[in-house]
């Protein structure tokens, strides 16, 4: 029998099976886009390969950043390069530290390289770095990764605590993931060319609306991008991606802020209504918000209905991650929602003591 690695033949992948839907607020995906409506997509060169170096979309990424393109080795999604970076900087058993709960594939890219994760526990979520700071000196880790915003809880270390604690740890490899940063005003990547051992995860499939082109990015020092672009494949970007990827610049990027406060009108609006419908909500500073449903029930009946929010199982207890979608659909999901707490209590309205 032909089998892969033991510690890759061992994983189990999530079914990310695409569905048709009403309403999709399960995937963190924006329900707009940063292309000038002028788009338009031709050429008939694509017999030939793409730029490998991505020069011209590094340089826009880079001035919108307040970095160098030297800064900024782009990849086929930020996944692809978390990958990278375990699988060619950590030795089989080096151990990696991060937050528990976390980006569910964090423990998928350290097992394909055969390393040792480490999850911290928090409190109600809170991501407490001088807790980090205390199993950073009991384990000794190889790399220490920070998702901030996380994933799934929307919980928000402030940019001046993790730069004091990426100081505090100069020998270990500092990753902050950064997919949801746009939201909220605590980004580090600014900073990349003062700390030599840190480097920052970028996205273009959240705030920036290009999910299906798959575009990410890391960012550090200009030697700390050349040592990690020894292990990017060639052509790791298509010759689509990067061209629909620079269309967004200049014009298109101007439109960001604009949507950024649209997705936060959206999330207070959520947790107003969720919190009434009987849901505990967590501060969030990215496109989604995390609360903890009233009864069972709620996800798998809007399910049948082609409604889909996440549902998350963390220390025994059922949480719903519910993505920020258009004006148009948030109150019909709201409304939709209440509707399904009434019925599945056999009720007509949410009392008021539980609003």
């Amino acid at each position: 029998m032909f089998q892969l690695r033991e510690n890759i033949h061992d994983l189990e992948m999530d079914p990310f099976v695409h569905r048709e839907s009403i309403i999709k607020a399960d995937a963190n995906e924006a329900y707009y886009t940063l292309l000038p409506k002028s788009f338009s997509f031709s050429g008939n060169d694509f017999n030939h390969y793409p730029d490998s170096e991505a020069l011209k979309l590094r340089g826009f990424l880079g001035d919108y950043y307040g970095l160098d393109k030297e800064n900024i080795l782009l990849s086929n999604g930020s996944s692809q390069v978390l990958e990278m970076i375990f699988w060619s900087y950590c030795e089989p058993s080096d151990k990696v530290l991060t937050f528990e709960p976390g980006f569910s594939m964090f423990g998928n890219y350290i097992a394909k390289a055969a390393g040792n994760l480490i999850w911290i526990p928090t409190e109600n979520f809170v991501q407490d770095l001088n807790t980090m700071a205390l199993e950073v000196e009991k384990e000794k880790p190889k790399v220490i990764l920070i998702c901030n915003p996380n994933n799934p809880t929307g919980y928000v270390n402030t940019r001046e605590e993790l730069l004091a604690f990426v100081q505090r740890f100069p020998e270990y490899l500092c990753i902050i993931d950064e997919a949801y940063s746009d939201f909220c005003d605590e980004s580090v990547v600014g900073d990349v060319n003062n700390y030599p051992n840190l480097l920052v995860i970028k996205t273009l499939s959240k705030a920036m609306g290009l999910a299906g082109l798959r575009l990410g990015f890391i960012a550090g020092n200009q030697s700390l991008i050349e040592e990690f672009n020894k292990a990017r494949l060639p052509y790791n970007v298509g010759a689509s991606a990067l061209r629909i990827g620079e269309k967004i610049f200049p014009e298109g990027i101007k439109k960001l802020d604009f949507y950024i406060t649209e997705v936060k009108e959206t999330l207070k609006y959520y947790k107003e209504r969720l919190e009434k419908m009987g849901y505990k909500t967590y501060p969030t500073g990215t496109n989604f918000i995390l609360a903890k449903p009233p009864i069972p029930g709620i996800k798998d009946q809007l399910e049948k209905e082609d409604i889909f929010i996440r549902q998350f199982i963390i220390d025994g207890e059922t949480y719903h991650r519910i993505t920020a979608v258009s004006p148009e659909q948030r109150e019909a999901l709201m409304d939709r929602m209440e509707e399904v707490i009434c019925e599945l209590q056999n009720i007509k309205e949410i009392p008021q003591k539980q609003k």
